[in-house]
């Protein structure tokens, strides 16, 4: 079991600081919820960010593909037990 000790102290409902052993404070919140702008039904895209749900021939969804700065047309698809 690890001895490490560290201390929390809220300082409201999405707000606290961790103290670590060593004495370092960092003060973390709560995520922000955010809402992307749709650009068509099946794509949304917030600042640089766009995802596309991609739909077979019936219209349902079957695949999540992300393009970011960084990557493109990243290609989530769904599996079948």
């Amino acid at each position: 079991m690890s001895q490490d000790e560290f201390e929390l102290t809220f300082l409201s409902a999405d707000q606290f600081d961790l103290k670590s052993m060593e004495g370092q404070t960092t003060r973390y919140r709560r995520a922000r919820p955010y809402t992307p702008s749709p650009v068509d039904p099946d794509t949304f895209q917030r600042g640089l960010q766009t995802v596309r749900f991609l739909r077979d021939a019936a219209g349902k969804v079957v695949a999540l593909e992300l393009t970011n700065p960084a990557l493109r047309r990243i290609r989530f698809t769904t599996r079948r037990p």
